[in-house]
């Protein structure tokens, strides 16, 4: 027989544990919640980089589309680094500053005398080169770590190593003879 205490405490255990289903269901809808909302920050977040690459392509292939500049590759032009390491056996390593009031001089000279000698040009403006730059020059340097250039100089390479230096416009039309 059911008493009064017994269908108290089962009409408790129903209500207890139809409260454990809900907040379990709703303990579960909250982690389904958080993972989408995750899963649609991640795929905005992709879509977002998508489009910025995209774009960013876009624009430099239709740059590139709308340059029609021939492409060359220039060996008149050449880093302090190379002066003691290019492949002809004798040739001329010219430095001056190009962007110089006076770089037309070394210009025209470099234009006159190109076609009878070998001559490289380095550019002592650019900031690479301009580790080499000194007070003094170094007229005996014969590998990279002894070179130091004061202004426009000229040196003279045979076989690798330093067979002429000159400093100023005089000394490097003095070695071109």
């Amino acid at each position: 027989m059911i008493t009064g205490d017994n269908m108290a405490n089962r009409e408790k255990r129903r209500k207890e544990n139809k409260k454990e289903v809900t907040t379990t269901v709703v303990e579960e809808n909250n982690g389904i919640t958080n993972i989408v909302k995750i899963t649609a920050i991640v795929l905005g977040i992709l879509v977002v980089f998508y489009l910025i690459t995209y774009f960013a392509t876009y624009k430099s292939t239709k740059k590139k589309e709308e340059d029609n500049t021939p492409v060359f590759i220039q060996y008149e032009e050449i880093t302090t680094e190379s002066t003691f390491k290019m492949p002809k056996n004798e040739y001329y390593v010219l430095f001056y500053d190009f962007t110089s009031l006076d770089s037309f001089v070394f210009n025209s000279i470099y234009d006159e005398k190109k076609s009878i000698y070998k001559i490289y040009k380095v550019d002592l403006a650019k900031g690479f080169n301009t580790p080499y730059i000194n007070k003094e020059g170094n007229p005996g340097a014969n590998q990279l770590s002894e070179l130091k250039i004061n202004g426009p100089t000229i040196i003279k390479i045979k076989d690798g190593v330093n067979n002429g230096y000159g400093e100023g416009v005089s000394a490097i039309l003095n070695i071109l003879k």
